[in-house]
């Protein structure tokens, strides 16, 4: 549930950027000079897209513990040693786990798929063992 708010968040961002990648485009289109212009403006919206959403997980988890999709789903990621939010490195590594996954083989969505194949009976993700931490109910 938490995953599908979020990826809804992101939808929404990412098609405010595309609209602004498109206007972009559709104003620089009368002269070559203005083409060049329009494909660095696209490039900085992308770019600025990427940070965005990578940011948005990374700082919540680290000082909150929480995404807005978990807030709505009910669940907070802790640390498994002390029950604390995860912090920085933590939440650096629940992300890069991911998004390390997606860049060489495509398979970020398996990753969040992999607590379903955990045998622990804690349900941690495969990015939530490197992180050491645990997602919980909060309600």
């Amino acid at each position: 549930m938490a995953r599908i708010v979020d990826t809804v968040i992101y939808a929404v961002f990412w098609l405010i950027l595309f609209v602004l990648m498109f206007a972009t485009a559709g104003m620089s289109s009368s002269s070559s000079e203005g083409a060049t212009l329009g494909l660095g403006g696209i490039m900085f919206i992308w770019f600025f897209g990427v940070v965005a959403t990578v940011l948005y997980e990374f700082v919540m988890i680290a000082l909150k513990g929480q995404t807005i999709g978990k807030m709505v789903a009910g669940v907070k990621v802790v640390d498994q040693r002390n029950g604390q939010n995860p912090g920085w490195g933590s939440s650096f590594m629940r992300i890069l786990i991911p998004q390390v996954a997606n860049f060489f083989c495509g398979l970020g969505l398996l990753v969040y798929l992999s607590p379903m194949f955990d045998s622990s009976g804690r349900m941690q993700g495969w990015h939530d063992n490197v992180a050491n931490d645990l997602v919980v109910s909060v309600k």
